[in-house]
């Protein structure tokens, strides 16, 4: 029995060690809105994926409901949540069916963003045509990285709003809209 209790005493701190490290690696998830390359960098459970589409990758939790992203953390946005965010649309406010949900890292200040992204309020007319969906929230800020560009009404006064719409055409169809559309 004495030359067992070494053994024991192995097996004791190899377990304790385990356990540390566990504990260790729950606690230093990644928060929504880090940088990231791949999904296994926002989370080793899969419960968050990397957005490589945005710069430097951008940790979230895909297809969010209102009570869904972790609190004190993130919001849920619904990004083109509007079908189009030109000026002089008809249809600003009323539902796409192109929408997303993402959660998106909560701010109250620039400072809070890495670098290159801003604190902006969504619930404020915005480019992405997202609203804020999440249930009850502290404040409607999050962390995203600015659009840039002119809008489309600056660049050409003139333009058609068949951006609205799309295009009508005589014979209806697949391809246009319906003349009911330009009435609306």
């Amino acid at each position: 029995m004495a030359n067992q209790l070494p053994f024991y005493r192995s097996l004791g701190f190899i377990i304790s060690a385990g356990v540390i490290v566990f504990g260790v690696s729950l606690g230093c998830q990644p928060k929504i809105g880090d940088d990231c390359i791949q999904d296994q960098n926002c989370s080793q459970m899969g419960d968050r994926i990397c957005d490589t589409t945005q710069p430097g990758g951008y940790c979230t939790q895909f297809n969010c409901d209102p009570s869904s992203c972790p609190d004190k953390e993130a919001i849920c946005i619904a990004f083109s949540n509007t079908p189009s965010t030109v000026q002089g649309c008809s249809n600003l406010g009323r539902t796409s069916p192109y929408a997303r949900n993402f959660c998106a890292e909560s701010c109250e200040k620039n400072l809070d963003c890495r670098a290159g992204y801003l604190c902006l309020d969504l619930a404020e007319d915005n480019p992405w045509g997202a609203d804020v969906i999440q249930e009850n929230p502290d404040n409607t800020k999050v962390c995203i990285f600015p659009q840039t560009g002119a809008e489309i009404y600056e660049v050409d006064p003139e333009r058609s709003n068949e951006v609205c719409e799309g295009a009508s055409t005589s014979a209806g169809g697949a391809g246009g809209a319906s003349s009911m559309s330009s009435s609306l």
